[in-house]
C-alpha cells in the first residue's frame, strides 16, 4: 500500500524513503486523495515559525490557529477512513517549562505562545483515541538539517560555515535535547502499532553553545572570528532543562554531528 507525507517543503519530508508520495500543504486536493487506500499519511505541515509566535498582530495568531488547528483537524477527519494510520507531529516543546525526564501522559507545561498554545489545543483533540483511532501523536524534541531555515538558531550556524560568513547569535550557554530530522522521521515510521503516541527524542542533553563550536571546529573555521555574541538575553532554556524519559540507544551526540558534518559537507 502507499504512504503519503503532507507537506513537501518541510525538513522532515527530506528524510523519508524515496517510494514514500509527498505532496505540498498548500491546495490540496482531498477528493483525489480519498480515491487511494493509504497505508500510512504523516502530516508534516504546520506553522512553526516560532520567531513570529510572540506577535501581537492578530493575523499572525489566526495562522498559526488556522494551519495548526483547523486544518489539521479537517485533513485528518478527511482521511482517516482511507487510511490504516495516520503520524501527527506535536512537540515536546509542550513540556518546556518542566524539568527533568518527559514521558507521555505527563501534564503540559509551557511558555505559552501562538505555536505552543495552537499545538496544545490540536494535540488534545487529536489525542481523543475514540474519534481518531487511527492518529498516533509523535512529540518530537527540537530537529535541524541543512534545510533549516537562517531565522532560527542553527539555520544561521549552519549557513555561516557554508559560505564562511560572519553571524550574530544570541545566548547558547544551556542545554537541549537535539535531533535530526532523520531521528525523527525513523521514530515516526516505527511507530507500527495504530493509535499508539511516542516522545522522538534521544535522552540526552547537549550543551548548545559547545556544540555549534564543535561544528565550526570540524571545518577548521574561527568561531570568534566568524561568531558575534552580544547584547545578550539569557535563553528560557536556561531555567528548565527537560529531556525524553526513554534514551535511544543509537541516538548519541557523536551520531547527531556526524549526520549535520556530512550533510554540511555535501
Amino acid at each position: 500500500m502507499k504512504n503519503l507525507v503532507i507537506g513537501n517543503t518541510s525538513q522532515l519530508s527530506r528524510y523519508f524513503p524515496e517510494d514514500y508520495i509527498k505532496i505540498s500543504s498548500r491546495n490540496i486536493d482531498v477528493n483525489f486523495l480519498k480515491q487511494t487506500k493509504w497505508d500510512a499519511v504523516y502530516l508534516c505541515f504546520a506553522e512553526q515559525r516560532t520567531y513570529l509566535a510572540n506577535s501581537p498582530d492578530q493575523s499572525i495568531s489566526e495562522l498559526f490557529w488556522s494551519t495548526n488547528f483547523n486544518k489539521t483537524k479537517e485533513l485528518v477527519e478527511d482521511l482517516q477512513p482511507v487510511c490504516n494510520k495516520i503520524v501527527y507531529y506535536s512537540t515536546a516543546e509542550l513540556w518546556n517549562k518542566c524539568n527533568g525526564p518527559v514521558q507521555i501522559g505527563m501534564p503540559f507545561l509551557y511558555h505559552e505562545n501562538h505555536y505552543t498554545s495552537s499545538k496544545h489545543k490540536i494535540t488534545e483533540e487529536l489525542s481523543n483515541k475514540i474519534k481518531y483511532p487511527k492518529v498516533s501523536v509523535a512529540y518530537p524534541f527540537n530537529f535541524n538539517s541543512v534545510y533549516r531555515s537562517d531565522q532560527y538558531l542553527f539555520g544561521k550556524i549552519f549557513k555561516s560555515i557554508q559560505e564562511n560568513k560572519k553571524i550574530s547569535i544570541g545566548d547558547t550557554d544551556y542545554y537541549r535535547e537535539l535531533l535530526h530530522p532523520k531521528m525523527v522521521v525513523d521514530g515516526s515510521i516505527r511507530l507500527t502499532e495504530v493509535g499508539k503516541d511516542a516522545i522522538i527524542g534521544s535522552g540526552r542533553l547537549v550543551h548548545i553553545g559547545d556544540f555549534i563550536r564543535k561544528l565550526y571546529g570540524f571545518f577548521k573555521l574561527n568561531y570568534n572570528d566568524l561568531v558575534e555574541q552580544s547584547n545578550i538575553q539569557p535563553s528560557v532554556y536556561r531555567s528548565n532543562i527537560f529531556y525524553s524519559a526513554v534514551p535511544v540507544h543509537e541516538y548519541t551526540e557523536n551520531f547527531l554531528f556526524d549526520l549535520l558534518t556530512q550533510e554540511l559537507k555535501q
